[in-house]
């Protein structure tokens, strides 16, 4: 049900010609180190990144971070099973790290734009 409304939300925030150029949806697998999930995306004088969606697919919370390593208790929370951020507004162009509170294979499904 979560991932009906999110993708339901994001539908309206973005439309169809942001995602012409975008990488395909991607998975990342976050531990209790912190690990790099989007590479940065500096303006280039052509394509910058516009926005993002992350979902946590997992059972445990994860941490971001935005340019230096996540740490847990820190930084944007994604709660287990299908919590969320979609950032259209104030995109950073760093890169975006995560860290999970517990456990070694966790899933983030992520779409960038």
């Amino acid at each position: 049900m979560n991932r009906l409304i999110f993708a339901l939300l994001l539908s309206l925030v973005v439309n169809e010609s942001a995602f012409a150029a975008s990488p395909p949806p991607a998975n990342a697998t976050v531990g209790t180190e912190s690990v790099q999930i989007m590479p940065a995306r500096p303006w280039n004088g052509a394509v910058r990144r516009t926005g993002f969606a992350i979902v946590n697919d997992s059972d445990s919370k994860i941490y971001l971070a935005f340019g230096s390593p996540a740490e847990v208790g820190k930084g944007i929370l994604l709660m287990p099973h299908g919590g969320a951020v979609t950032l259209v507004a104030g995109v950073p162009e760093t890169a975006v790290y995560a860290i999970a509170a517990n456990g070694a294979a966790n899933r983030l499904t992520i779409l960038e734009w």
